[in-house]
Protein backbone atom coordinates (compact mmCIF):
# COMPACT_ATOMS: atom_id res chain seq x y z
CA UNK A 1 0.00 0.00 0.00
CA UNK A 2 1.22 3.53 -1.17
CA UNK A 3 1.01 6.26 0.96
CA UNK A 4 1.15 10.16 0.29
CA UNK A 5 3.48 12.95 2.30
CA UNK A 6 2.40 16.33 2.16
CA UNK A 7 3.83 19.08 4.02
CA UNK A 8 2.58 21.60 6.42
CA UNK A 9 0.92 23.88 3.91
CA UNK A 10 -1.13 20.87 2.65
CA UNK A 11 1.70 20.88 -0.25
CA UNK A 12 2.61 17.38 -1.71
CA UNK A 13 5.53 15.90 -0.86
CA UNK A 14 6.56 12.54 -1.75
CA UNK A 15 5.06 9.30 -2.13
CA UNK A 16 5.88 6.06 0.59
CA UNK A 17 5.69 2.69 -0.86
CA UNK A 18 5.48 -0.09 1.24
CA UNK A 19 4.49 0.10 4.88
CA UNK A 20 3.22 3.19 6.70
CA UNK A 21 6.58 5.62 7.22
CA UNK A 22 7.92 6.27 10.15
CA UNK A 23 8.13 9.28 12.01
CA UNK A 24 12.26 9.58 10.98
CA UNK A 25 10.94 9.04 7.47
CA UNK A 26 8.81 11.89 7.67
CA UNK A 27 10.78 14.36 9.38
CA UNK A 28 13.58 13.98 6.64
CA UNK A 29 11.45 14.21 3.87
CA UNK A 30 9.23 17.64 5.74
CA UNK A 31 6.39 15.42 5.98
CA UNK A 32 3.56 16.27 8.32
CA UNK A 33 0.73 15.25 6.86
CA UNK A 34 0.22 11.02 5.52
CA UNK A 35 -2.73 10.09 3.37
CA UNK A 36 -3.16 6.52 2.22
CA UNK A 37 -3.08 6.06 -1.61
CA UNK A 38 -0.88 7.16 -3.90
CA UNK A 39 -1.53 11.01 -5.30
CA UNK A 40 0.41 13.50 -7.24
CA UNK A 41 0.83 17.69 -7.00
CA UNK A 42 -2.23 17.76 -8.42
CA UNK A 43 -3.88 17.46 -4.91
CA UNK A 44 -3.51 18.92 -1.60
CA UNK A 45 -4.54 18.14 2.06
CA UNK A 46 -6.73 20.38 3.55
CA UNK A 47 -9.13 20.04 6.50
CA UNK A 48 -8.06 16.07 7.12
CA UNK A 49 -8.88 14.92 3.57
CA UNK A 50 -7.18 14.76 0.06
CA UNK A 51 -8.54 17.22 -2.24
CA UNK A 52 -7.84 18.11 -6.10
CA UNK A 53 -6.33 21.37 -6.19
CA UNK A 54 -8.48 24.23 -7.63
CA UNK A 55 -8.11 25.99 -11.10
CA UNK A 56 -7.60 29.50 -11.24
CA UNK A 57 -10.79 31.26 -12.08
CA UNK A 58 -8.77 33.39 -15.02
CA UNK A 59 -10.10 35.49 -17.74
CA UNK A 60 -8.57 37.81 -20.07
CA UNK A 61 -8.44 39.45 -23.60
CA UNK A 62 -5.93 39.48 -26.44
CA UNK A 63 -6.86 43.00 -28.44
CA UNK A 64 -10.45 42.94 -27.44
CA UNK A 65 -11.01 38.88 -27.92
CA UNK A 66 -12.18 37.12 -24.97
CA UNK A 67 -9.27 33.83 -24.29
CA UNK A 68 -11.61 31.10 -24.50
CA UNK A 69 -8.24 28.54 -23.06
CA UNK A 70 -4.73 29.81 -21.60
CA UNK A 71 -1.90 27.68 -22.40
CA UNK A 72 -0.47 28.70 -26.20
CA UNK A 73 -1.93 31.69 -27.10
CA UNK A 74 -1.15 33.81 -30.33
CA UNK A 75 -0.61 37.44 -30.24
CA UNK A 76 0.16 39.89 -32.87
CA UNK A 77 3.29 42.65 -32.35
CA UNK A 78 2.27 45.40 -30.10
CA UNK A 79 -1.52 43.76 -29.46
CA UNK A 80 -2.21 43.97 -25.52
CA UNK A 81 -2.68 40.54 -23.60
CA UNK A 82 -4.46 41.19 -20.42
CA UNK A 83 -5.07 38.58 -17.78
CA UNK A 84 -7.91 39.06 -14.88
CA UNK A 85 -9.75 37.37 -12.33
CA UNK A 86 -5.96 36.38 -11.08
CA UNK A 87 -6.35 35.65 -7.12
CA UNK A 88 -4.61 38.38 -4.57
CA UNK A 89 -1.04 37.73 -3.92
CA UNK A 90 -0.35 35.13 -7.02
CA UNK A 91 3.45 35.46 -8.30
CA UNK A 92 3.86 35.80 -11.98
CA UNK A 93 6.85 34.62 -13.07
CA UNK A 94 8.17 35.82 -16.83
CA UNK A 95 11.26 36.84 -18.41
CA UNK A 96 11.54 40.06 -15.53
CA UNK A 97 11.67 37.81 -12.85
CA UNK A 98 8.73 37.60 -10.67
CA UNK A 99 6.39 40.21 -9.58
CA UNK A 100 3.05 40.16 -7.28
CA UNK A 101 -0.14 40.27 -8.60
CA UNK A 102 -2.11 42.53 -5.93
CA UNK A 103 -4.59 43.95 -8.43
CA UNK A 104 -5.64 40.82 -10.01
CA UNK A 105 -4.61 41.18 -13.63
CA UNK A 106 -1.62 42.02 -15.71
CA UNK A 107 -1.98 43.56 -19.12
CA UNK A 108 1.12 43.03 -21.24
CA UNK A 109 2.64 43.46 -24.81
CA UNK A 110 5.82 42.84 -26.84
CA UNK A 111 7.70 45.05 -29.76
CA UNK A 112 9.63 41.83 -31.02
CA UNK A 113 7.99 38.57 -32.35
CA UNK A 114 9.15 35.74 -30.34
CA UNK A 115 8.29 33.44 -27.32
CA UNK A 116 7.56 34.76 -23.93
CA UNK A 117 6.52 32.58 -21.15
CA UNK A 118 4.28 33.54 -18.13
CA UNK A 119 3.82 31.45 -15.21
CA UNK A 120 1.18 32.51 -12.33
CA UNK A 121 1.21 30.93 -9.05
CA UNK A 122 -0.64 31.02 -5.91
CA UNK A 123 -0.82 28.15 -3.92
CA UNK A 124 -3.15 26.05 -3.47
CA UNK A 125 -4.08 26.63 -6.99
CA UNK A 126 -2.43 24.97 -9.84
CA UNK A 127 -0.04 26.67 -11.56
CA UNK A 128 -1.09 28.31 -14.50
CA UNK A 129 1.76 28.32 -17.70
CA UNK A 130 1.09 30.64 -20.41
CA UNK A 131 3.19 30.38 -23.33
CA UNK A 132 2.35 33.62 -25.78
CA UNK A 133 3.55 33.49 -29.29
CA UNK A 134 4.40 37.27 -30.69
CA UNK A 135 3.72 37.28 -34.57
CA UNK A 136 4.61 39.79 -36.71
CA UNK A 137 1.91 41.01 -38.60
Amino acid sequence: MSHTGFDGDGRYVCIFDGSVPTAEDMSNNGVVFIAEGSFSDAYYFVNGIVEERPTMPLAGLIGSTPIISFGELYIAVNENLRVENIPDGAQLDYYDGPEAIDDNFFEWYSAKPGLVEFKLSLFPFNDVNIDAYIESP
